[in-house]
């Protein structure tokens, strides 16, 4: 603009807004006043885009602009996707009302359109992404879906990078017949195909696609327990659920399935793989192993039985990343079977089992589950860390199963346990703490069970000497315990508890450094002893040790935190599991 224009307009506006106040009604006509209105808006719209024009965020590159639009949209993964059922879905679209540049923008940017979804505007999308790669959803989150969206996007399989279908069994004969699968998705990277359970189905899945997905890394099917010949290899990631049960795969047909993808990442199994009973299941060869180098994780969930698993596991190799998560809504554990039912008897080629230094055993309701608490239960290893959680009974805790998990060099345990929880014996606690002889720090929640921290501690009382017998350290639980942390909300006898350390040390043990979280300090001037009859067992006289205490830390804490999972749990199959629990189920 040049000097005499920037100045000269201004001046007609001031001049244009002193007229217009002068006006007399009867100077123009109706249609004359609309005219002029008109023009004035065009003149306005003109400004409002310089004015938008000089901010500095539209004087950012439209691709670079784009990418920040990209930002805001919902991003799932491509692998169990879990979308929200609310308006969020496409709250992304708010932008087209900002102003006529980020519209151009948007229109411009057929990337941003990409994700085509059943409950949106879809034709609009496949309109606007022109060749762009499309991620679909069909029947996700709302189920059902028009068969004229999927006349629209027939024509564009070769653009297919992600499918995401669920479908009733009522539909799917009629929809796999569709065009829709006639033609070739040689860029397709990720399909799941989600079915109602019917056992009137045979679960054979038909040709699709031609056979031609030949970047297919991720893939997730419900019910379908068999498909084409040379389908599915190569995959990284695989997700079988709720199969149809009359025809699950042996456990030879599943390993012959998993050497097609020696890369495999991401293994989950939900009511889903090799689950026949021994009786109908085909075994492998003896010495029949399948080697899974690249595998980050293992998740199994509701199984008819934890001996199943263990079958499976039989015939894996493992890799030391390897996180693995068992769990179950209905138990875990099934009849008479123990905590060690998960794991084959040869734990060699498990490596994610050797060099296990933290175990936490939380024997407590699970709180983040839809189902019954009560019911739940989860065994997980990840990173060189093993998790027990759920209400296991005492007649699943024996340890000479749970030695199978190789806990020889555990350095830290955490032990929870309610008031709901039957105790275990001291005698039980001393087993199963002679599986950690190299522990150093023990964390014990004991909320509203102060019986449970009371057999813990006994446990590691050493037992009372009669001449001529002399302490030695290898009469000693957890001969390297250094440190103990106690999480309790009521009054603890903590000269009975921290008497120990002194008793320990007589037998060549270190010194025990106590910490006491979320109890008052002591307030009594004599110690106070627990009512068992167990104490003369183990030597002990309580009222006779209150000049031990070396070392006492108090921390007040109304609500000591307890972690029962590993923070990577919930996973993203149990997620998606759950946000399908009642299509499942």
């Amino acid at each position: 603009m040049t000097p005499s224009r920037r100045h000269t307009l201004p001046a007609l506006i001031r001049k244009l807004v002193e007229t217009v106040k002068s006006l007399e009604l009867t100077e123009f006509t109706v249609s004359e006043l609309d005219m002029m209105e008109k023009a004035l808006q065009t003149a306005s719209a003109t400004l409002r885009g310089m004015r938008n024009s000089v901010q500095s965020i539209n004087r950012l590159p439209p691709e670079l602009l784009a990418y920040i639009f990209s930002e805001t949209q919902l991003g799932l993964p491509s692998f169990l996707p879990v979308p929200p059922i609310t308006v969020y879905w496409h709250q992304w679209l708010k932008l087209l009302e900002v102003c006529r540049h980020w519209r151009g923008v948007i229109a411009s940017s057929p990337a941003l359109w990409s994700n085509v979804c059943s409950s949106a505007n879809g034709p609009a999308f496949i309109r606007r992404s022109h060749g762009a790669e499309l991620t679909i959803y069909l029947g996700v989150p709302i189920l059902g879906f028009s068969p004229s969206l999927m006349n629209m996007l027939a024509p564009h399989t070769s653009r297919f990078k992600e499918l995401h279908m669920r479908v009733k069994a009522s539909e799917l004969e009629d929809l796999l017949k569709h065009q829709f699968f006639s033609s070739p998705a040689p860029r397709l990277n990720s399909l799941l195909m989600q079915v109602e359970k019917r056992e009137e189905l045979d679960g054979v899945l038909p040709p699709i696609f031609c056979g031609h997905m030949p970047k297919l890394r991720q893939l997730a099917l419900g019910y379908f327990t068999s498909w084409p010949t040379g389908y599915f290899h190569n995959l990284t990631s695989l997700c079988l659920y709720h199969q149809r049960e009359s025809s699950l795969p042996t456990t030879t047909e599943f390993l012959d399935f998993l050497e097609f993808s020696p890369h495999m990442e991401e293994l989950v199994l939900i009511r889903g793989g090799p689950m026949r009973p021994s009786g109908t299941d085909v075994a492998p060869s003896t010495g029949r192993f399948v080697s899974l180098k690249r595998l980050q994780t293992l998740d199994l969930g509701d199984w008819p039985s934890a001996s199943t698993i263990s079958r499976l596991l039989s015939h894996l190799s493992l890799p030391r990343k390897t996180a693995m998560y068992f769990w179950g809504n209905f138990s875990l554990f099934r009849d008479r079977e123990d905590l060690g039912a998960v794991l084959p008897q040869d734990t060699s080629r498990l490596h994610n089992l050797k060099g296990i230094k933290e175990w936490f055993f939380i024997r407590t309701p699970i709180t983040w589950t839809d189902f019954s608490p009560s019911t739940f239960q989860l065994v997980s290893v990840v990173d060189s860390t093993l998790y027990m959680n759920g209400e296991f009974p005492s007649s699943q805790i024996l340890p000479s199963a749970i030695s199978r998990y190789q806990l020889g060099r555990v350095r830290s345990l955490r032990l929870g346990e309610c008031i709901q929880s039957r105790g275990l014996r001291v005698s039980d606690w001393k087993s199963l703490l002679g599986l950690v002889p190299k522990l150093q720090s023990l964390v014990i929640y004991a909320t509203g069970s102060p019986q449970f921290t009371k057999a813990v501690i006994s446990a590691l009382r050493p037992p009372k000497l009669f001449p001529p017998s002399l302490p030695t350290l290898d009469r000693v639980v957890c001969p390297a315990l250094k440190a103990v942390d106690i999480m309790e909300d009521a009054d603890v006898p903590f000269v009975h508890i921290c008497s120990v350390s002194a008793q320990r040390t007589v037998y060549g043990a270190p010194q025990i450094n106590f910490k006491f979280c979320g109890t008052p300090p002591p307030h009594q001037s004599s110690p106070v002893a627990y009512p068992s009859d167990s104490d003369s067992e183990y030597g002990f006289d309580a009222f006779g040790s209150g000049t031990h205490i070396q070392r006492v830390e108090y921390i007040k804490s109304e609500e000591p935190g307890l972690r029962v999972a590993p923070p990577s749990w919930p996973t993203q199959a149990f997620l998606w599991s759950h946000y399908n629990r009642g299509y499942m189920y």
